[in-house]
């Protein structure tokens, strides 16, 4: 028995290895905050959906991706501003995270430009508030929203998140009289933005219409925004966008080194005049190409992107470069030329009025 044990040990070992040594090759790669995110969710998701499926169905465990978290963060600072003149910055607006997970909505707040420099640290200290009814996931998320603080803020000295709750229930505690009031006064703005993807019992053709789901579930999924304005006169509003039928969730990429060569690189296209040593500032619109089979999709991207970015991808871009005739002492000279043309810019200025350039592309 112990040599098995023994052995037991050395593969359960071994597997761990492999496990952490992966973890670290993901963890290196990831160089953007928003891509650290995702890697805390993925794991904790996969460890939780292995180490504890009953519980995982029993709450219903399901975490956020980093894209939909970043859209309502910013839905629900445009309502703010739009309908009470306020912002996810203001002093006095507390935001309240019922559902901690590993503390990802706090966190990108924290790291976004909704919070500005000046309102953080009142944010971080009287504002901001979260609940988790599980253990780990709260540890999970004190230590990742106090690391996105210390990150933002650069501190010499380590604070301490202390507006985070383990609580046993989610249930809300109110008083009768509370509750008796609360009948009368009911939502009176409601923004809908319908992500699709109720694909349960569906037949196939339906099924492929309704699309692909965005939490990788077969229940279909929709963001409410419900808004109380006690100036509010009359029934409610409410504002419904659906996204469409057929569509799929974005592909994930990677970021890759590439020997930008003519002797290793086959085709270069137009990449030449864009991105001439892959190093400069540039913006692209990816778009699906002629004969592909997929939907047609769009993308912006600063990378150089290889073909099957998209599919037929075809781009566009923000600017191109030219070589100036004479060079200087450290090699050629690049000139930068706008992909946006005069022309455009006078037409839209004249329609629009104080236009940019880049205004144009990013409506494109």
């Amino acid at each position: 028995m112990s040599i098995l044990d023994r052995k037991n040990i050395a593969d359960a070992s071994e597997q761990l290895k492999k496990f952490y040594d992966s973890v670290r090759e993901r963890c290196k790669i990831a160089t953007s905050a928003e891509d650290r995110q995702k890697i805390i969710i993925e794991l904790y998701e996969k460890f939780f959906k292995t180490a504890a499926p009953l519980t995982v169905e029993r709450l219903g465990i399901v975490y956020t991706p980093v894209e939909v978290v970043d859209f309502i963060l910013r839905a629900v600072n445009d309502v703010l501003k739009e309908i009470f003149g306020k912002t996810l910055s203001s002093k006095g607006v507390h935001i309240l995270d019922p559902f901690a997970s590993t503390g990802t909505f706090i966190v990108r707040l924290i790291q976004s430009d909704l919070i500005k420099p000046r309102d953080l640290m009142r944010k971080y200290f009287n504002e901001l508030h979260t609940n988790e009814i599980i253990l780990l996931a709260h540890y999970i998320a004190t230590i990742n929203i106090e690391n996105a603080f210390q990150d933002r803020v650069d501190a010499k000295n380590y604070q301490p998140f202390e507006r985070i709750c383990f609580t046993d229930t989610f249930q809300a505690y109110e008083q009768d009289d509370n509750a008796k009031g609360q009948t009368d006064f009911k939502d009176n703005e409601i923004y809908i933005f319908n992500l699709r993807g109720d694909i349960r019992a569906k037949e196939r053709a339906d099924s492929k219409r309704d699309g692909e789901n965005v939490f990788n579930i077969m229940t279909g999924v929709a963001i409410t925004i419900l808004v109380k304005n006690h100036e509010h006169i009359g029934d409610a509003k409410i504002f419904y966008k659906d996204i469409g039928d057929y569509l799929k969730r974005e592909q994930k990429f990677n970021e890759q080194n590439l020997y930008y060569d003519n002797g290793l690189n086959e085709r270069h296209y137009k990449m030449s005049k864009i991105f001439p040593t892959g190093r400069e500032e540039n913006l692209l619109i990816c778009v699906t190409g002629a004969n592909a089979r997929k939907n047609f999709s769009a993308m912006i991207t600063d990378k150089i992107p290889c073909l099957d970015t998209i599919k037929k991808c075809q781009c566009f871009a923000l600017y191109y470069y030219e070589r100036a005739a004479q060079g200087n002492l450290f090699g050629e000279n690049l000139q930068r030329r706008d992909g946006i043309s005069d022309f455009i810019l006078n037409r839209a200025q004249n329609l629009f009025g104080d236009v940019s350039k880049e205004d144009i592309f990013y409506y494109v």
